[in-house]
């Protein structure tokens, strides 16, 4: 996994699947049971953007991926 890739700031949940080297379903789940970083939603309504903060998830990385709670 190279971290020096050019990404935004904030990933999308492919992206960030991507750069950890997990499969996006497993990112999801890992997301969700709080084995990872948990996304932040960009907007309101029913549906906002979810991303995830591209250096929070260096750092988790870096850590040896930790699990980081709820």
């Amino acid at each position: 996994m190279s971290n020096k890739q050019n990404l935004p700031a904030l990933l999308t949940e492919p992206q960030a699947a991507k750069l950890t080297g997990i499969a996006p379903r497993t990112w999801r789940r890992w997301t969700r049971s709080g084995l990872a970083p948990a996304p932040i939603k960009i907007g309101r309504g029913v549906r906002p953007a979810i991303r995830f903060r591209h250096d929070e998830i260096q750092q988790w990385v870096e850590a040896g991926c930790p699990a980081v709670g709820k």
